[in-house]
């Protein structure tokens, strides 16, 4: 392990500057960096959201379990993008 500011004069060793800026169109801007930061007018969707789906399980319910003896899991509910609810999993 090294220090962060060790790391980034590691980085910035082998990072060529650019200080000069262009204006391209959007479909050639493909592989460049931006020279400022973009924000988008209107968030899509337009409500807090999670970046990837998933599934909560417990611990316990999948201790053991292996591809050949996989544990079998019940769904207590499921929650699709912009809706708030609040799921309490009980033990058995």
């Amino acid at each position: 392990m090294i220090e962060l500011e060790e790391a980034r004069e590691k980085m910035t060793q082998h990072m060529k500057s650019q200080c000069e800026t262009e204006e391209v169109a959007l479909l050639d801007s493909l592989g460049r960096i931006s020279g400022e930061t973009i924000f988008a007018e209107t968030a899509i969707p337009h409500f807090p959201r999670a970046g990837m789906d998933g599934y909560a399980v417990r611990a316990v319910e999948t201790r053991g379990a292996t591809a050949e003896s996989p544990s079998c899991l019940k769904v207590v509910g499921s929650l699709v993008a912009g809706v708030i609810r609040r799921i309490t999993v009980r033990l058995k």
